[in-house]
């Protein structure tokens, strides 16, 4: 790989898994709506559907990040700087808003270690660990990366079938660790076994393996993008029947619908970097969707409270709340990084300049 090239496209494509979490967690309130229309359950239970796989996109965009990043050059300092200042800082500051909100400040460090402070902060809880180790998974996939191609595929293999039992009997594992550790388990200590980043490790591992020759990845999915297509079509129409109990579940078939997700949703994002404009909103959204997973319930809740109006629609209401959230949050965090100091919030590195507008002053308290 090139690494002076931007990698544009997984930029659109992390913002679409951004706009699939909020959507999942928008959509899937609605479908199990009492009293409601066959119609809406249909185009509800759709939408939750497709959106089911954000989280394994997210995984695999970081392990194809990650090892594109520091496959060639890596210091183990900087590395776990970068990830405590913009990540490990910021969820921690959202964990004690929602805490604080929630009026509950008692657990803090098990909240913290399991990601209980809000339903959708259990992937900070996963995704932390995981970068944690990745040092560690570095080294040993530079080993696998020098390897020749029957050791590569070899490995591969052994890790897809590993993983498939290992999700198989998830629940068994970690009943038996929880049983293990502890005596007399809390609900977030048993929320720390369950989601350990080992019940995700083969999406980030798939990045990883993407990221081994990313160009020659990214010739053959365009090459094959009908096929693509036509697999991801099917598997979609798979896990939507299995959503709406029409037949069973297949759990080959829900792990190929997750990976087909992502090269079908990839595919699209590549398109999508030859159009200035769309890309640009993308870019912007993906600039500051980690900040917006970590704020858009928050903001999912004040919307709820706004539209009222909206109610007697149910359709609309849910489809306005997840396209509000999927933009206001974004946006909200923008505005905020405009706050000195802000970035223990949103990640990013805060601009002076509405402190410059109030004061009328430089950084160096010289008049502009």
């Amino acid at each position: 790989m090139h690494k002076n090239k931007s990698l544009k496209e997984l930029n659109i494509l992390r913002a679409i898994a951004f706009i699939l979490v909020v959507e999942q967690h928008t959509m899937g309130g609605f479908y199990r709506t009492k009293n409601i229309t066959n119609l809406n359950y249909g185009i509800f239970s759709l939408l939750y559907v497709m959106a089911k796989p954000a989280v394994s996109i997210f995984v695999c965009i970081s392990g194809i990040v990650l090892f594109y990043n520091y496959s060639e050059k890596f210091n183990v300092a900087k590395y776990y700087k970068k990830r405590i200042s913009s990540i490990i800082i910021p969820y921690i500051t959202w964990s004690l808003i929602y805490l604080f909100l929630s009026g509950d400040m008692s657990h803090i460090i098990m909240i913290l270690l399991s990601g209980g402070a809000r339903f959708h902060l259990w992937y900070m809880g996963m995704i932390i660990r995981l970068l944690i180790y990745f040092p560690i998974i570095l080294y040993l996939s530079k080993k696998v990366y020098k390897s020749n191609t029957f050791v590569k595929i070899a490995i591969f293999i052994l890790l897809v079938i590993s993983y498939y039992y290992l999700n198989k009997y998830q629940n068994e594992i970690c009943h038996y660790i929880i049983n293990l550790i502890y005596s007399n388990p809390t609900k977030y200590e048993k929320k720390f076994i369950n989601i350990s980043p080992l019940f995700w490790y083969l999406y980030f591992i798939i990045g990883i393996y993407i990221s081994f020759s990313y160009d020659k990845f990214k010739k053959i999915i365009l090459k094959y993008k009908a096929l693509i297509f036509i697999g991801y079509i099917f598997l979609l129409s798979y896990s939507y029947l299995n959503q709406v109990k029409v037949i069973k579940f297949n759990r080959c078939l829900y792990l190929a619908y997750c990976v087909f997700s992502f090269l079908a949703l990839y595919i699209v994002s590549v398109k999508f970097t030859n159009k200035t404009g769309t890309c640009n909103f993308f870019n912007f959204i993906s600039r500051y969707s980690f900040s917006s997973y970590l704020a858009h319930i928050w903001v999912l809740g004040k919307l709820m409270k706004i539209m009222q109006w909206s109610h007697e629609n149910i359709l609309l209401y849910g489809l306005t709340l997840w396209l509000g959230t999927s933009i206001a949050a974004p946006f909200l965090m923008k505005l905020i990084t405009y706050i000195p100091f802000t970035k223990v919030i949103t990640g990013k590195p805060s601009s002076n300049a509405l402190l410059l507008k109030i004061t009328g002053k430089t950084g160096f308290g010289q008049s502009v």
